[in-house]
Protein backbone atom coordinates (compact mmCIF):
# COMPACT_ATOMS: atom_id res chain seq x y z
CA UNK A 1 0.00 0.00 0.00
CA UNK A 2 0.97 3.45 -0.94
CA UNK A 3 1.05 6.16 1.33
CA UNK A 4 0.05 9.38 -0.15
CA UNK A 5 -0.83 13.23 1.41
CA UNK A 6 -3.12 10.61 3.84
CA UNK A 7 -4.64 8.79 1.55
CA UNK A 8 -3.79 4.85 1.16
CA UNK A 9 -3.31 3.67 -2.67
CA UNK A 10 -3.14 0.32 -3.78
CA UNK A 11 -0.53 -0.74 -6.03
CA UNK A 12 -2.48 -3.44 -7.55
CA UNK A 13 -5.46 -1.32 -8.39
CA UNK A 14 -3.39 1.13 -10.62
CA UNK A 15 -1.82 -1.95 -12.47
CA UNK A 16 -5.07 -3.27 -13.59
CA UNK A 17 -6.21 -0.20 -15.19
CA UNK A 18 -2.44 -0.13 -17.00
CA UNK A 19 -2.14 -3.38 -18.07
CA UNK A 20 -5.49 -2.88 -19.93
CA UNK A 21 -3.53 0.35 -21.81
CA UNK A 22 -2.63 -1.62 -25.83
CA UNK A 23 0.64 -0.13 -25.53
CA UNK A 24 2.07 -1.71 -22.31
CA UNK A 25 3.33 -4.68 -21.94
CA UNK A 26 3.91 -5.01 -18.67
CA UNK A 27 3.77 -2.77 -15.13
CA UNK A 28 4.61 -2.21 -11.95
CA UNK A 29 3.22 0.28 -9.30
CA UNK A 30 5.49 1.21 -6.47
CA UNK A 31 5.44 4.02 -3.83
CA UNK A 32 8.21 5.92 -4.59
CA UNK A 33 9.73 9.00 -1.77
CA UNK A 34 8.14 12.46 -1.67
CA UNK A 35 9.36 15.14 -0.45
CA UNK A 36 6.03 16.69 -0.13
CA UNK A 37 3.36 13.71 0.38
CA UNK A 38 5.63 11.11 2.13
CA UNK A 39 4.59 8.92 -0.96
CA UNK A 40 3.80 8.96 -4.10
CA UNK A 41 2.86 6.63 -7.20
CA UNK A 42 5.79 5.59 -9.49
CA UNK A 43 4.83 2.86 -12.48
CA UNK A 44 7.18 1.13 -13.12
CA UNK A 45 6.80 0.59 -17.36
CA UNK A 46 7.47 -2.28 -20.37
CA UNK A 47 6.21 -0.80 -23.55
CA UNK A 48 5.38 -3.11 -26.03
CA UNK A 49 7.15 -4.33 -29.14
CA UNK A 50 6.70 -1.57 -31.87
CA UNK A 51 4.63 0.67 -29.84
CA UNK A 52 5.48 4.93 -29.27
CA UNK A 53 4.52 5.92 -25.56
CA UNK A 54 5.34 8.50 -23.28
CA UNK A 55 5.23 9.48 -19.33
CA UNK A 56 2.40 12.13 -20.81
CA UNK A 57 0.26 8.96 -22.70
CA UNK A 58 0.27 7.03 -19.27
CA UNK A 59 -0.74 9.56 -16.91
CA UNK A 60 -3.32 10.67 -19.18
CA UNK A 61 -4.90 7.44 -19.61
CA UNK A 62 -4.90 7.23 -15.79
CA UNK A 63 -6.26 10.68 -15.55
CA UNK A 64 -9.68 9.12 -17.25
CA UNK A 65 -9.30 5.77 -15.30
CA UNK A 66 -8.57 6.29 -11.98
CA UNK A 67 -9.20 9.16 -9.57
CA UNK A 68 -7.02 12.35 -9.60
CA UNK A 69 -4.85 11.39 -6.69
CA UNK A 70 -3.90 7.46 -8.05
CA UNK A 71 -2.71 8.78 -11.42
CA UNK A 72 1.66 8.29 -11.08
CA UNK A 73 3.56 11.39 -10.45
CA UNK A 74 6.03 9.29 -12.06
CA UNK A 75 6.54 6.81 -15.05
CA UNK A 76 9.76 5.20 -15.53
CA UNK A 77 10.20 2.80 -18.46
CA UNK A 78 12.56 -0.15 -18.09
CA UNK A 79 13.22 -3.42 -20.65
CA UNK A 80 11.83 -5.68 -18.14
CA UNK A 81 10.26 -6.25 -14.82
CA UNK A 82 12.36 -8.31 -12.13
CA UNK A 83 10.81 -11.20 -11.25
CA UNK A 84 11.02 -14.87 -8.70
CA UNK A 85 10.57 -17.41 -10.38
CA UNK A 86 6.96 -18.42 -9.61
CA UNK A 87 6.52 -15.01 -11.64
CA UNK A 88 6.13 -12.44 -8.80
CA UNK A 89 7.50 -9.12 -9.59
CA UNK A 90 10.45 -8.35 -7.09
CA UNK A 91 9.23 -4.37 -6.02
CA UNK A 92 12.12 -4.47 -3.52
CA UNK A 93 14.45 -4.35 -6.63
CA UNK A 94 12.15 -1.63 -8.22
CA UNK A 95 11.78 0.61 -5.23
CA UNK A 96 16.05 1.17 -4.75
CA UNK A 97 16.42 1.43 -8.38
CA UNK A 98 13.76 3.86 -8.60
CA UNK A 99 12.38 5.09 -5.19
CA UNK A 100 14.12 8.30 -5.02
CA UNK A 101 13.27 9.03 -8.71
CA UNK A 102 11.00 11.47 -7.33
CA UNK A 103 13.20 13.16 -4.71
CA UNK A 104 15.87 13.67 -6.91
CA UNK A 105 13.61 15.49 -9.25
CA UNK A 106 12.43 17.66 -6.68
CA UNK A 107 15.93 18.77 -5.66
CA UNK A 108 16.54 19.19 -9.03
CA UNK A 109 13.09 21.80 -9.10
CA UNK A 110 14.43 23.50 -6.12
CA UNK A 111 17.80 24.33 -7.41
CA UNK A 112 16.08 25.65 -10.57
CA UNK A 113 13.73 27.68 -8.61
CA UNK A 114 11.01 26.01 -9.81
CA UNK A 115 9.54 24.77 -6.44
CA UNK A 116 6.54 26.03 -4.35
CA UNK A 117 7.36 26.54 -0.80
CA UNK A 118 5.54 23.58 1.36
CA UNK A 119 2.19 25.43 1.82
CA UNK A 120 1.46 26.86 -1.05
CA UNK A 121 -0.73 25.08 -3.20
CA UNK A 122 -0.57 24.76 -6.96
CA UNK A 123 -3.70 26.99 -7.00
CA UNK A 124 -1.72 30.11 -5.35
CA UNK A 125 -4.61 29.86 -2.35
CA UNK A 126 -1.76 28.55 0.17
CA UNK A 127 -3.42 25.82 1.28
CA UNK A 128 -1.41 23.29 3.17
CA UNK A 129 -1.14 19.06 2.10
CA UNK A 130 -4.00 16.82 2.97
CA UNK A 131 -2.25 15.13 6.16
CA UNK A 132 -4.55 12.09 7.76
CA UNK A 133 -6.16 13.57 11.70
CA UNK A 134 -4.54 16.71 12.13
CA UNK A 135 -4.91 17.34 15.79
CA UNK A 136 -4.69 21.48 16.93
CA UNK A 137 -2.82 22.25 19.73
CA UNK A 138 -5.63 21.99 22.84
CA UNK A 139 -6.64 18.47 21.79
CA UNK A 140 -9.42 19.48 19.79
CA UNK A 141 -10.01 17.58 16.44
CA UNK A 142 -10.06 19.94 12.99
CA UNK A 143 -13.75 19.46 12.79
CA UNK A 144 -14.23 21.74 15.87
CA UNK A 145 -15.05 18.82 17.66
CA UNK A 146 -13.50 18.46 21.19
CA UNK A 147 -11.05 15.61 22.28
CA UNK A 148 -12.28 11.99 23.92
CA UNK A 149 -12.37 12.32 27.54
CA UNK A 150 -12.32 9.15 29.30
CA UNK A 151 -13.31 9.20 33.00
CA UNK A 152 -10.63 7.94 35.42
CA UNK A 153 -10.73 4.23 35.78
CA UNK A 154 -11.50 3.72 32.12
Amino acid sequence: MIRSGGENIYPAEIEDVLIRHPAIKDVAVIGGQDPKYLEAVCAVVVKAEGTELTETDVIAYCKVHLASYKKPKKVVFVDHIPRTPSGKIQKYLLREQFGTVLLEEGKADQSSGCARSEDEAPDGAGHQPVHARRVLHDGAHRSGRPARRHAAGD
